[in-house]
């Protein structure tokens, strides 16, 4: 009976949820990965964006689309690849945009700050290539979970990295974090693994979104799950908080009943009625910046 399924796929999904980013979730994601609609894009794989093994990117096209969306996986900057996430770049695919999933380099090769370094490149490559696939809409916007999420504020709070590439701030129209930490400083003092990817601790300051904001920050919406154990949902509010506080432009959201994994496995066609409104909101939120 569908109810009896349902029920079935809401007890698993926490399960399922949970190995999202890791190795050992490969069979669970190759259900949720295989609920996509390939119909919808035309996939070009593993685009090189850099000389690295781990600078490479999936660009996902649609026909006439509202913009790109530059998608950055979690993993605690160790771990994590966008071979993960067709589930994500399909959902965003299927309401207009065009979606880059990005690799980068992870710790210990990765440590603070190549991820971000990394990721700038891959903006730079995206706006210089994608004339090339026929995309003439320059409307670019950053989606990232967890440690993407921390990435892309960033790349948002601070000029100097997309600087190092030759662009601007305002190459980005938009932005949207999900489950993010911006302000661990307390958590670094006692977390090895977090340690190892933030490097020398005279540089963890530079690393904390919400302590080094200026302002000047593309918009910025921050998504997280009132649920969530292993990044507080107090973050989102602190970095959206500290940017109003300079005059910049950030909101935030907490879902009641999701978590961290859950948060990113609503933008499944599968659990996505685990809550609608996450790809509901963070589309809506693009779509309203990418408008001429």
């Amino acid at each position: 009976m569908p109810e009896d399924w349902l029920s079935q796929l809401s007890r698993a999904s926490n399960a399922v949820l949970t190995q999202i980013g890791s190795a050992v979730g490969r069979a669970p994601l190759e259900i949720i990965n295989g609920a996509i609609n390939k119909k919808g894009f035309t996939l070009h794989s593993n685009l090189k964006y850099g000389q690295l093994e781990r600078q490479v990117l999936d660009l996902y096209l649609v026909k006439n689309p509202l913009g790109t969306l530059v998608f950055v996986h979690g993993g605690y900057w160790d771990a994590g690849s966008k071979d993960e996430y067709p589930f994500v770049a399909d959902s965003l695919c299927a309401a207009g945009f065009n979606v880059a999933v990005v690799n980068y380099r992870l710790a210990p090769d990765g440590v603070f700050p190549r991820m971000v370094q990394d990721v700038a490149l891959s903006i730079q490559f995206l706006l210089r290539e994608l004339p090339i696939y026929g995309v003439t809409s320059r409307k670019l916007g950053l989606l990232g979970h967890s440690a993407g999420a921390h990435i892309i504020a960033l790349l948002c709070v601070v000029p100097t990295y997309l600087e190092q590439v030759g662009l601007k701030r305002n190459a980005i129209a938009a932005s949207v974090g999900i489950s993010g930490p911006y302000d661990f400083l307390e958590w670094l003092e006692t977390d090895p693994r977090a340690q190892k990817a933030m490097g020398a601790r005279e540089q963890w300051l530079e690393a904390q979104p919400a302590l080094i904001a200026d302002g000047q920050n593309p918009p910025m919406l921050l998504l997280h799950g009132a649920k969530d154990t292993l990044c507080s949902p107090a973050h989102a509010p602190r970095l959206a908080h500290e940017i109003r506080l300079k005059g910049g432009t950030a909101d935030w959201k907490a879902f009641e009943n999701l978590d961290h994994f859950r948060i990113i496995g609503a933008f499944s066609r599968l659990l996505r009625f685990l809550e609608p409104k996450v790809l509901d909101d963070t589309t809506t939120f693009f779509k309203q910046h990418f408008v001429d």
